[in-house]
This record gives C-alpha cells, sequence and structure tokens, in this order.
C-alpha cells in the first residue's frame, strides 16, 4: 500500500513538474519588430509568436541592436534580458519622456530585468514590483528618476546609472540594494541639479557597497531597522553625501 502511494506521488509530482516546464517558454526579439507590436506583443495584446500570448514564467530574450522609442507595459510574471551573445548591446532609447518599462500591474511580482541599456526616458523602470529582480543594467540621461518603485523583498543589484536626476527610489520593505554605481550630473566637479543617488523609505532594508557620485544627497533614507553598510558617496553636497528621516537606524 505504501509503494502504491508513493508511486501515485511520484507520477503526480512528475505531471506538475511536466506541466510547469511546458507552459513557460522563451522568446527571441530583435530590432527588425518595431517599436509598437514589441509593446503590443509584451503587454499580451496580440500573440508573442505562433498565436501564443505571454504568459507567466516566460523569459524574453532582445538580440543586440536599438530599439528606439520602445516602451513595454509588463502585466506577467516574467523574465527580460539579453541573448548570449547581445550583453551589453540591447539599447532602448527613448525621446526624453515616457517610460522604458512600466511594471503597472499593482500585483506585479517575481519580474526580472537584467542586462539592457535604457537611456533618454522620463522613467527608465517604473511602477509597483514585489521580489522582483533588477541587475546588470545601465541607466544613462533618464530625465527624472532611473527606477522608481514601490514594493518589497526586490534585489537591485550590479547596475550602474549615469547622469539621471535622481538614481534609485523605492518604497517597500526587505528590499537589498546592493553594488550598485550611481553617477548624477556633474560639471567642473560640481553638483549639477541631480538631486538623491538612493532615495529609500521603508523598513529593514539593506543597502550595501553602493558608489554614489556627483548627488545633493549621496543616499537619503528613511524607515526602521534599515542596514547600511560599506556605501561610498563623492562629491555630493550635502554633508558626507548621506541623510537621513525620522526612525532609521
Amino acid at each position: 500500500m505504501l509503494k502504491k502511494s508513493v508511486f501515485v506521488f511520484i507520477v503526480i509530482l512528475s505531471i506538475f513538474i511536466l506541466i510547469g516546464s511546458v507552459s513557460a517558454a522563451t522568446y527571441g526579439i530583435s530590432n527588425s519588430t518595431d517599436s509598437d507590436t514589441i509593446s503590443k506583443m509584451i503587454s499580451g495584446k496580440i500573440p508573442i509568436k505562433d498565436n501564443k500570448f505571454i504568459k507567466n514564467g516566460d523569459v524574453v530574450k532582445f538580440r543586440a541592436g536599438d530599439y528606439n522609442n520602445l516602451k513595454l507595459i509588463v502585466n506577467k510574471r516574467i523574465t527580460i534580458t539579453t541573448t548570449k551573445d547581445s550583453k551589453g548591446k540591447v539599447r532602448f532609447i527613448g525621446k526624453n519622456k515616457g517610460i522604458a518599462i512600466n511594471l503597472k500591474n499593482n500585483k506585479n511580482k517575481k519580474i526580472n530585468i537584467i542586462g539592457l541599456k535604457i537611456s533618454k526616458y522620463d522613467y527608465g523602470i517604473y511602477g509597483k514590483l514585489n521580489s522582483g529582480k533588477i541587475s546588470k543594467n545601465l541607466f544613462y540621461k533618464n530625465l527624472n528618476k532611473a527606477i522608481a518603485i514601490k514594493g518589497s523583498k526586490n534585489s537591485i543589484v550590479n547596475n550602474r546609472f549615469i547622469k539621471s536626476i535622481n538614481g534609485l527610489n523605492i518604497v517597500g520593505n526587505y528590499n537589498k540594494v546592493n553594488h550598485n554605481k550611481i553617477k548624477g550630473n556633474s560639471k567642473e566637479n560640481e553638483v549639477d541639479f541631480s538631486e538623491n543617488g538612493l532615495n529609500i523609505v521603508g523598513n529593514y532594508n539593506s543597502i550595501y557597497k553602493n558608489k554614489i557620485y556627483y548627488f545633493n544627497s549621496g543616499i537619503y533614507i528613511q524607515g526602521n531597522k534599515n542596514i547600511i553598510k560599506k556605501n561610498s558617496a563623492y562629491k555630493c553636497s550635502e554633508g558626507m553625501g548621506f541623510s537621513f528621516g525620522k526612525k532609521t537606524q
């Protein structure tokens, strides 16, 4: 009887694993497809390939090239990254307005954004996100905030930010903001219109080994039980580059 029960359990488990492997798919996208069509595929308005719509768990890999004025609305738990031979070569280039990647769904979770170059938008990544990963991206000359998200348990690591008014703005708890390099605008070694490199509001966040240059305040943080270790601020105009709101430890 026990052997039969174990056998049935293994069969059921195998079925669930098979279903999971079948349901998730990997899609390649190139800039030969126009930006409007790509946007509709990612948002789920039209099929992404072979009459299949984007689903939770899918991986979207962009091939090398410039994607001009591409604006994505992400509603599913997907990974957005590059093909293996396109690392550092996928460029989203805006027209100094709009949002490159809009996490519009207020239930967004487990979205991964890895290895992109995002430049000349109003916001690079904006919206609500929980348990997501934003890693190894370059944000360049975005007019407002390179990243502005609300959510918890996100990992924002190993990104570079260059010449944004604000680097990273996050509201939430238990987020990890580690090993990012953030440079504001600079003019003759003076801060030029840049505000905060990191702006963190929430509790139990980890801010570790970030390097911030040329901002008014390198790191502004407000909340309880936040861990701030081994960060560096260079040529920031306010104090030592760090400022704190109420009830921060």
